[in-house]
């Protein structure tokens, strides 16, 4: 990135530039957030690390940031954990390496995502919060999406639900409907894994394979 950076102040001279550094302490990061002004005179140019210290919980508003541009995948760190999973689907006859680490940095650069960028807003705070926890909103004039936030606190994650079996009776509309997983009343069949739907803006992101579904279940929405 210092490269770049070095690459960049020789190419735009007249450019103001702000580039992070890996050991800024919270008043060195304070500074570098309030350089983004609302109604600039001047632009602004910023290099920082994807998955870094300003990765979460930023949400620069208005015109302070009109534009973001993304080299690479931001891959997790390396560590005992994700290495027990990049063992599990080696071991699967998969290559565990995408599953531990690359699909996740794909991950924090989701276009799909509204919490893409850090962003951090009263529509999609609920992100934010506990696990368990549904997020609906509304799409095209005509849809409600159904999420279920999957991360802990202040981790923006969580998975679209496109259909649902009905059980038994339930108020999916009551305020504090939450999400567990009963491991006794589980039943047993067969989870068919493909290409998500309805996300062609995504670019590349269009062919990874992060949908999931009973096989010949008759409530999936798409084949």
């Amino acid at each position: 990135m210092t490269d770049v950076y070095n690459y960049f102040l020789e190419a735009y001279p007249q450019v103001k530039l702000l580039l992070q550094e890996g050991d800024m302490d919270e008043n060195e990061r304070d500074e570098f957030l309030e350089a983004f002004i609302e109604e600039p005179e001047e632009s602004l140019v910023a290099f920082v690390v994807l998955g870094g210290i300003f990765s979460e919980g930023i949400d620069l508003k208005g015109d302070r940031l009109i534009g973001t541009a993304i080299v690479g995948v931001g891959l997790p760190q390396l560590c005992l954990e994700r290495n027990i999973i990049k063992d599990y689907f080696n071991e699967e006859g998969q290559n565990g390496y995408h599953y531990a680490y690359t699909y996740p940095g794909m991950n924090k650069v989701m276009q799909a995502a509204h919490s893409y960028g850090g962003r951090r807003t009263e529509r999609n705070e609920v992100m934010y919060g506990q696990e368990g926890h549904i997020y609906v909103y509304f799409i095209y004039g005509m849809h409600y999406c159904f999420n279920v936030i999957t991360e802990k606190e202040n981790v923006p994650r969580g998975v679209l639900v496109r259909a649902i079996e009905p059980i038994r009776g339930m108020d999916i509309c009551q305020d504090d409907f939450y999400i567990a997983e009963d491991e006794e009343s589980r039943a047993d069949f067969e989870i068919v894994r493909t290409t998500r739907i309805n996300i062609d803006y995504s670019e590349e992101a269009r062919f990874y394979p992060w949908r999931f579904y009973i096989k010949d279940n008759p409530y999936v929405s798409k084949k």
